[in-house]
């Protein structure tokens, strides 16, 4: 392999490996995007639905649906389920924000024009309120191992969700981070109501740490 600037070579090295330059994916029109509810620090089940560009072979190809980065999927045990025209059974998998959609049953044609439906089962929000970034849905080809068509924020309406906080928000030290220096105890920890509440309240502190006690006074 060499590497050149104009039309001079200036590094060479024999061993190194082929590539080759595919064309761009095509477009999957991403026509919805929908969530069970709108509540931060809960689960919800999250749909979609798309239109592919280029056909779905069975066993070959695959689904992602990539998730934004304020979304933690690691703690997710994930299931899913597909409108029975696409397939009557679907695995599904997660990793890092991807979730993976795999053995579908049935042959996709794009010349159908018709939308494909997922379901993700019991996803957690994310844990601030506000407007996530943009979740995006890709097809992928395991034997050449290339994304075949893909959705594109600029191109969907809309490709984001919005999260607000359910009841009360009760703010912990103020708001501020918690730093415990080793052999040594941090000051009061604030818990503050914001309003009078009827309901019987309990705190139970769970540290992330085995090493750490806490010593509760509520």
């Amino acid at each position: 392999g060499a590497l050149r600037f104009s039309k001079q070579y200036v590094n060479y090295k024999a061993n190194v490996a082929e590539f080759a330059i595919g064309s761009s994916p095509g477009f999957n029109d991403m026509l919805s995007l929908s969530s069970s509810n709108n509540d931060a620090r809960n689960k919800a089940d999250y749909s979609v639905s798309f239109t592919p560009e280029h056909n779905l072979p069975v066993t070959t190809h695959q689904v992602f649906l990539d998730f934004p980065s304020q979304f933690d999927l690691r703690s997710n045990s994930v299931s899913c389920s597909t409108d029975t025209n696409f397939s009557e059974f679907v695995r599904c998998s997660s990793s890092f924000s991807r979730i993976i959609v795999a053995d579908h049953t049935r042959l996709y044609k794009a010349s159908s024009n018709r939308p494909i439906q997922l379901t993700i089962n019991s996803i957690s929000a994310p844990a601030d309120e506000g407007t996530t970034d943009h979740f995006s849905v890709a097809t992928y080809d395991t034997i050449s191992q290339l994304i075949i068509d893909r959705s594109y924020p600029q191109l969907t309406s809309p490709s984001y969700l919005s999260y607000t906080y359910n009841g009360i928000v009760i703010p912990v030290n103020d708001g501020s981070d918690i730093t415990v220096r080793q052999g040594t105890q941090t000051s009061d920890i604030k818990i503050t109501l914001p309003s009078k509440v009827r309901q019987q309240m309990a705190f139970t502190p769970t540290p992330s740490d085995d090493s750490i006690s806490i010593d509760p006074e509520v």
